[in-house]
């Protein structure tokens, strides 16, 4: 009998080690993250919204077409100005593509979000949407949304990419197998960088940290971030713009807005040249990186206004351009105040945020000028009228403007209406960035 439980008890061991080994093979399997050509694994998808059932297994879900997974989160301004193009695209490959809305975020939080965004701007989100999902994060790990990875009808991962190349040509170019050139989306590829250290300076005269004099352009530098500003280091200022188009860095060195950082906005900005293609962001959608450049300049500790005039020079002569402020009229947003004495803080911590979440702009103990930063770029970056701030008020201040959404001034005026503020159309004369080619430049 002994013997016969004997066996028995090893009989239970080994099995339960044979369950223990699978289940930690399972465990690594969930925790390896996925990338291009690996096969996806069928797997039930539970609390999706904008779907006919709450559960479904992605196979089923796919049903033989190719897959966009899109990562989104409610404060991700980029991820939520995506989903008009998102619909439209589902739309008009409705038959060989299906778009899937993957968002960390619970259930309530969402649906919260959505049923506001829909009573604020009218606009409704149907694609399908996958809450408090830990699944396919895990299996496709990210720092940074939007995040959009395309899986063939095999269920095989042919690409992980940014938001910017997801668009007609690139969908069409995958569906029919032809080549996409897409860049790959890794948020664990940068480069370490300091911004207060020279690009290019290892060797033969140490780490650079006694250079006081140092001027650096190249072109789009892979793993490096989108960046600029001014930073100040051990008797050092030190400028950067780092895989930022030629028009983005002169809207930068020109900028006469106070707040620290800012470029001047593109409703400020005019660009003469014979070919706009060779100077901007994207074209159709897709973002061009060959427009892109690296630029840092290294002098003694001075004033940002005077590194900005050695910027602007650098400017001229590695690029060639003319450039200058000229104040020129147009039709400008004007903020006024009634009373400034609604807006005056009562003071307290200091706080300026915009939750897209909530779509509320709120303001404690503020200066009036970080107002007029989240007007230009936030609320209203995308207006092809300049702001202007005539509240004629230079304290701090306390605003909470609920309900407002981006370039709708309905909405904004409604919120500013207990402040006595508001937001009209009117002519001023105001600063605007011309950026010309030279005669020389023009006839090459």
């Amino acid at each position: 009998m002994n013997h016969i439980f004997k066996q028995l008890l090893f009989a239970i061991a080994f099995l339960l080690c044979v369950l223990f080994s699978h289940t930690q093979t399972e465990d690594k399997a969930s925790q390896k993250s996925f990338g291009i050509d690996d096969k996806v694994p069928d797997m039930v998808l539970n609390d999706i919204i904008n779907y006919p059932l709450k559960s479904v297994k992605l196979s089923s879900l796919m049903s033989g077409k190719m897959l966009l997974i899109d990562f989104w989160s409610t404060n991700c301004i980029a991820c939520i100005e995506a989903f008009p193009k998102l619909m439209k695209l589902q739309e008009q490959f409705k038959d060989h593509l299906q778009v899937l809305m993957v968002t960390y975020q619970p259930h309530p939080v969402i649906k919260s979000f959505l049923e506001k965004r829909e009573k604020i701007t009218g606009l409704t989100l149907s694609l399908p949407t996958l809450c408090s999902d830990t699944i396919l994060n895990n299996l496709f790990k990210h720092e940074f949304n939007p995040h959009c990875v395309w899986i063939d009808k095999s269920g095989i991962v042919k690409y992980i990419t940014g938001p910017n190349e997801v668009n007609q040509e690139n969908i069409s170019a995958v569906l029919n197998k032809e080549p996409a050139e897409m860049d790959l989306k890794d948020d664990y590829d940068e480069i370490p960088y300091d911004p207060v250290k020279p690009l290019f300076f290892k060797g033969y005269a140490g780490n650079g940290d006694k250079a006081l004099w140092y001027s650096v352009l190249t072109k789009y530098i892979r793993g490096m971030p989108v960046v600029h500003g001014i930073a100040k280091d051990s008797g050092r200022s030190i400028g950067i713009i780092f895989n930022t188009p030629i028009k983005e860095i002169y809207q930068f060195a020109y900028s006469d807005i106070p707040t620290k950082g800012s470029s001047v906005p593109n409703n400020r900005t005019i660009l003469l040249v014979r070919d706009t293609s060779k100077y901007v962001w994207e074209i159709n959608g897709i973002v061009q990186w060959d427009n892109c450049w690296c630029y840092q300049l290294i002098t003694p500790t001075m004033p940002d206004s005077q590194l900005k005039k050695i910027v602007r020079s650098d400017l001229k002569r590695y690029f060639g351009l003319s450039a200058q402020m000229e104040r020129q009229k147009k039709n400008c947003w004007v903020l006024t105040a009634e009373d400034s004495l609604l807006i005056k803080s009562k003071g307290g911590k200091y706080k300026a945020s915009y939750e897209i979440k909530t779509f509320t702009l709120n303001m404690t103990n503020a200066p009036i000028s970080e107002v007029e930063s989240r007007f230009i770029y936030n609320i209203l970056e995308y207006s092809p009228f300049p702001f202007i701030d005539e509240t004629h008020y230079s304290g701090n201040v306390d605003i909470t403007l609920e309900d407002i959404q981006f370039n709708d001034i309905l909405s904004i005026n409604k919120a500013l209406a207990k402040y006595k503020m508001k937001l009209q159309l009117e002519e001023r004369e105001i600063n605007i960035l011309v950026i010309g080619e030279s005669k020389e430049s023009m006839l090459r």
